[in-house]
This record gives C-alpha cells, structure tokens and sequence, in this order.
C-alpha cells in the first residue's frame, strides 16, 4: 500500500517555486523514509565502513547521490534540514514546520514506487486543485441557471433576491462548460509555469501513462456532410486543416475533458 505524506500548503508552494515537483518529491520521500525517527543516523556497515552525510540517505531512501547533492543544499538553505558533525542528517519536525509555514492546510503528497511517481504525485496536487475549482464553479453555474428558469415566478424573496443579484451582474455568461476542461498550454503551465504547447502535450500524455489522469476528447459539430463532401472541400482547402470528420459532422476538436484519477488521494 502506497504511503502518503501531507506536507503544509505554503511550504508546497514556496518548494515548487525554488525547485519544482522533483524538489517536492525529495523532501516528501526523506520525510515519509525516517520511519519515525527524529533523524538519520550514521552508522558503521558489514565492511567496517562509515555511512553518512550523503551516502547515508543514499542507502535510506534510495534517491540517487546526484539527485541528494542538486536538492538537499536548497532544503538546508530553507531551514528545514541539516548535517551535524558526524554526518547525521536532522530534519525539521513536523510541529515546528507547521509553526514556521503557519499554515492550516496540509496537501497530501503519495509517495510513489520510485522518486519520479513521486514528483508526479506532487503535479496532481495542482491538476486536482484545478479540477476541483472547475466542478465548484460548474455548481455554482447550474444552480444560477436553475434559478433564472423560475426568474418570472420564484419561490421566495430570498430566491428573488438571489435571481436579481445574477441578472445584475453585467459579466454574466449563460454558457458555460458543464465538463473539467485543461489544454495542452495549461498543462503546460501546471507543471512548471510555461505556456509551451508542445510540452503541455507531452506532459499530458506522460500523466495518462503514470495513471494520474483520464483525459477525453471533446468536439464541436459545425455541419452535417457526408464523407464525400468533406473529403472534397479538404482537397480543395475549404475547411481548415484541424477540422475533422465524425459520425456524418463536420467537426471542430476544442478542449479535452480531465479527471484526475480515483486513487489520488483528495482529502485536500
């Protein structure tokens, strides 16, 4: 059973920033592998030799040396771990983080079979957090527009007053997607702030692969044609080149559907 290790909200975010998820994924595995221990602690092995500093987490968490060196410096510049004398490695405990990042919310990181599932254990924290906002405000859009449907009869004045705040607001849009929707830019800007289509679709398919996501397409229909007819005006360029042809429609590809997948733990 995979484990997981909550870790506050502000630090999350203020790790993403200085490193990115592999930072996150350091921290949550030397935290998760202490096996309550307050410490690392430096030991002699079977050939008499001296396992520490580096070498110690090395053989405790089986992050690979590279990775320890390029992460561990920002961790102790943060305060939150160091080496003592002996080459022990103390972590800050976990009262005296949450004390440090005040912060009330703990996101839930699982820890995955390798560090890399780890790191895109630490991606879905945000593709949840973007799911989630979007299914909060698809709610919010379903029942204004149910109260609009009694807008000539409603059934209190607080629901009057509820109907009139809507209309008032100038910015209204009677449409709205009734789906959880992510391009491929806002993959991309999920994962490390860029707005690179071609890496929004890489790390897409990359989490469908880890099982961290279910994505669908989705399409617009613009006409009724047969085959024939689209195949026509495609070779005489009439449509554009990203229109398609679905089930007798001319149709447009717009936004794919997400769904963050169920064994991602959302007691966030």
């Amino acid at each position: 059973m995979l484990s997981t290790f909550r870790i506050p909200s502000k630090l999350y975010f203020e790790l993403y920033q200085k490193g990115g998820d592999k930072l996150i994924a350091t921290y949550s595995v030397l935290k998760q592998s202490r096996n309550k221990e307050k410490q690392y602690f430096s030991f002699t092995s079977k050939n008499n030799k001296k396992v520490s500093g580096y070498s110690l987490l090395r053989n405790k968490t089986n992050i690979s040396l590279h990775t320890l060196k390029k992460y561990i410096p920002t961790l102790i510049n943060a305060g939150l771990c160091s080496f003592n004398d002996i080459g022990d490695f103390i972590l800050l405990g976990n009262s005296k983080t949450k004390e440090l990042y005040s912060s009330h919310k703990l996101v839930p990181i699982i820890i995955g079979k390798n560090l890399v599932h780890t790191a895109y254990n630490s991606m879905a924290v945000r593709l949840y957090s973007s799911e989630a906002k979007q299914l909060r405000q698809i709610e919010i859009k379903r029942n204004q527009s149910e109260l609009l449907k009694r807008k000539d009869n409603p059934r209190s004045l607080k629901e009057l007053k509820a109907i009139r705040k809507i209309l008032k607001n100038e910015n209204r849009n009677d449409f709205f997607i009734d789906k959880s929707v992510l391009s491929l830019q806002s993959y991309a800007y999920i994962k490390d702030n860029s707005n690179s289509k071609a890496k929004g679709y890489y790390w897409k398919n990359k989490l469908k692969q880890k099982n961290i996501i279910v994505s669908k397409r989705r399409f617009n229909n613009i006409k009724q044609m047969t085959l024939k007819e689209f195949l026509f005006l495609k070779s005489n360029s009439k449509i554009p080149k990203l229109f398609l042809y679905r089930s007798g429609w001319l149709v447009e590809e717009i936004v794919s559907e997400f769904n963050t997948i169920k064994t991602i733990d959302k007691s966030m």
